[in-house]
């Protein structure tokens, strides 16, 4: 990536709740991520402290938006990505799932993308539907199963709220 550039490479990281910045931080390439392979120099990590952030659940889909931009060492703007994130805290106490200090019962099913007459070719109107059935049916947990699904699947559900997988 950028060759001898990659040294002078930084990445900045911006949380957005709304119109409103909650964190951002920036990093330059390399550091902390280290394994049994050893370190990485094309990787980065970057830590964001947000104070109470709104939790995420199927009833309150509480969602920020993440901003990563890639920048040279003078400020200039390389790339920049957007994706939705949310925060949720799960854990098992006294053999409860809890989602936020609430028990859950998961309810899911696996989906494969495949059309009984078109095979592995979908539209977007039968992925909905796919995923309209699965609520309708009192399912909040989706295994999009073996492969990537496709990202109108994600988009898809997101107004259902069920809890994804891959």
């Amino acid at each position: 990536m950028y060759g001898e550039l990659r040294d002078e490479l930084r990445v900045t990281v911006s949380l957005w709740q709304g119109e409103t910045q909650v964190a951002s931080g920036t990093a330059p390439f390399g550091g902390e991520i280290i394994d049994e392979r050893g370190g990485y120099a094309n990787r980065v990590t970057l830590r964001l402290n947000v104070e109470n952030p709104k939790l995420w659940s199927a009833e309150i889909p509480n969602l920020y938006r993440a901003v990563i931009e890639l920048h040279t060492a003078d400020g200039t703007l390389i790339e920049a990505e957007a994706c939705d994130v949310g925060f949720r805290e799960v854990r098992i106490e006294n053999g409860l799932l809890l989602l936020n200090g609430k028990p859950l019962l998961i309810r899911g099913v696996n989906r494969h993308e495949h059309h009984p007459l078109h095979g592995q070719v979908m539209d977007e109107q039968t992925m909905v539907q796919d995923i309209l059935l699965m609520k309708q049916n009192n399912f909040n947990a989706v295994r999009c199963s073996h492969y990537p699904n496709h990202p109108a699947v994600v988009h898809a559900v997101r107004p259902l709220r069920p809890v994804c997988g891959g």
